[in-house]
């Protein structure tokens, strides 16, 4: 079963990059169906350097076409999988843990992911590793 697109593709279409969803505060939130695991370079702001890095990918659960990412940090490694692909996910900036943080150190984002079912979403039964 493949799931339709709501928006057509259409010749010519240009096909960007999807805008990458920054978590700045507590209680932000991104969710939709997770997609994709993937490489990226990005370009580390504190010394100019470029770093591999890993990216997500959601789609919006309603079109189902317009993507959206995040970039990985230590808590999401963690907690985002290849066996989640395809299920709907909340995830949500929980709070900061500075606990093991050394000096000059950003306190760590720690995420609250959940999902919507126990099972994936229809179309995306066959994306990812089980």
């Amino acid at each position: 079963m493949a799931t339709q697109p709501a928006t057509p593709i259409k010749q010519g279409m240009e096909i960007k990059e999807p805008p990458q969803f920054q978590f700045k505060r507590v209680g932000d939130t991104l969710s939709g169906i997770f997609y994709s695991i993937e490489p990226a370079t990005i370009t580390d702001q504190k010394t100019g350097k470029l770093k591999e890095t890993t990216r997500y990918i959601f789609l919006d659960d309603e079109t189902r076409t317009q993507r959206t990412s995040c970039l990985e940090t230590n808590d999401l490694k963690k907690k985002l999988w290849p066996g989640l692909l395809g299920f709907f996910l909340n995830v949500r900036y929980d709070n900061d843990d500075a606990s093991f943080a050394e000096p000059g150190q950003n306190a760590m984002k720690v995420f609250k992911i959940t999902t919507r079912s126990s099972h994936k979403e229809p179309g995306f039964e066959n994306i990812g590793a089980f």
